[in-house]
């Protein structure tokens, strides 16, 4: 048993008819900059996760040699970098001891937390730098 609806036939053509290529010009237009906008966050969210990971790596080091699980603030860098090493193959760590205060220093160029997307040139330029400080326990 078919269904017929009368009329559809003709509303649909005349609907096709009348919008036929209305958005295809603003889609065009708008696109490329919708898809560099997109890319533009996703990389800018990379580097915001790096410079957090690299936060994280600083205040655990801290946290480790602080209780003794280091026993050097170069054993402490070291592990550091190592931990970051994920990221950049040129990292750098440092970590210093002075009055009972632990700092720990890492930096990170900025385009390797941005991956292959490459939107933002200016990434190349700059270093992600983070600075973590503690109190020592013992």
């Amino acid at each position: 048993m078919a269904i017929s609806f009368p009329g559809l036939r003709r509303r649909t053509t005349r609907f096709h008819k009348d919008a036929n290529g209305a958005v295809t010009v603003e889609a065009a237009i708008w696109l490329p900059f919708f898809i560099f906008f997109l890319f533009g966050i996703a990389e800018m969210a990379l580097v915001f996760h790096g410079q957090a990971r690299a936060l994280q790596v600083a205040q655990d080091a801290n946290r480790s040699y602080t209780v003794g699980e280091f026993a050097t603030a170069d054993e402490t860098a070291a592990w550091a970098k190592a931990s970051m090493a994920s990221f950049s193959g040129s990292v750098k760590a440092s970590t210093v001891r002075s009055d009972g205060l632990i700092t720990t220093k890492i930096s990170v160029p900025a385009a390797d937390f941005a991956g292959n997307i490459g939107i933002f040139s200016m990434l190349s330029d700059f270093d992600i730098v983070v600075t973590a400080q503690q109190v020592q326990e013992f």
